[in-house]
């Protein structure tokens, strides 16, 4: 008897969809499922028939967290733990490197939460490039209430230092109307228009071209963490390859003939 998958991939036409699958925990991150949604996204990078990505969870929750009762079970059974210092923790292990997958994927990905986003499921979420929230949808950077330390890298920069420092220490989960307020969120939609929603962006963003999206990527997110004046030489940079692409060439043609244009994804 063969256990159901703890990732599920589905591709219907440019669109992809990876689903987070196991409900049981509430689609809480393990080792296991950490690598396999690496690999997805690294499978997604490099299949050309695939011009959008869809990150969901299975049953009640997007994503609960890091799977911290793993490790209890573990200790219960007397199977020793990894003593981990501050830098064999970022290079083990699969947790510290959602962000950069994320960002290196040259497609465009929107987190499709209901139920938590919690910790590590935060995390997934503001690694994504858009998220939409059902309205009933609770988001939290929970790791302060378990004794960890997690969102410090990516929280302060998309809310603000004050901001974050209040959901980081405090551990409180926002709803989605304020989470959209801070700018955590796109969109907070009723839960029965959350699926149309996001297949509709998915769809829109995919009819895209694809390889400037790509470039759009890499140019906003290295010009987060450079000087100003670097930010702009490297979006000067990416809007001359950008002009070499076929979608370059092909938005330009519409604009000159006004009518919209048809984007190949090359």
């Amino acid at each position: 008897m063969t256990s159901e998958p703890v990732l599920l991939v589905e591709k219907s036409g440019a669109i992809c969809t990876l689903t987070l699958n196991r409900p049981e925990a509430l689609n809480a991150l393990n080792k296991e499922l950490g690598d396999r949604l690496l690999a997805a996204l690294e499978d997604c990078a490099h299949d050309e028939e695939v011009r959008a990505i869809v990150l969901r969870g299975a049953g009640r929750a997007f994503c609960a967290g890091d799977d911290i009762r793993a490790g209890a079970r573990a200790a219960a059974a007397g199977q020793p733990l990894p003593r981990r210092d501050l830098v064999s923790s970022v290079r083990s292990g699969n947790y510290f490197h959602f962000a950069q997958a994320f960002r290196a994927v040259p497609k465009p990905i929107i987190a499709r939460v209901h139920g938590f986003a919690y910790g590590a499921g935060m995390d997934l979420m503001l690694a994504s490039d858009m998220a939409i929230a059902a309205s009933d949808a609770r988001i939290a950077a929970v790791f302060v209430r378990s004794g960890i330390i997690g969102g410090t890298a990516q929280l302060p920069r998309y809310i603000g230092l004050k901001r974050a420092m209040e959901m980081l220490l405090s551990g409180e989960p926002v709803d989605a109307a304020r989470a959209a307020e801070l700018g955590l969120i796109n969109y907070a939609v009723p839960p029965d228009q959350l699926d149309t929603v996001v297949q509709g962006w998915a769809e829109k963003l995919a009819d895209g071209p694809t390889r400037i999206m790509g470039t759009i990527k890499l140019a906003a997110y290295r010009g987060l963490d450079m000087h100003f004046e670097d930010s702009v030489m490297l979006a000067a940079a990416a809007t001359g390859e950008a002009s070499r692409t076929d979608d370059g060439a092909e938005g330009r043609r519409a604009f000159i003939e006004k009518r919209p244009p048809k984007f190949v994804g090359r």
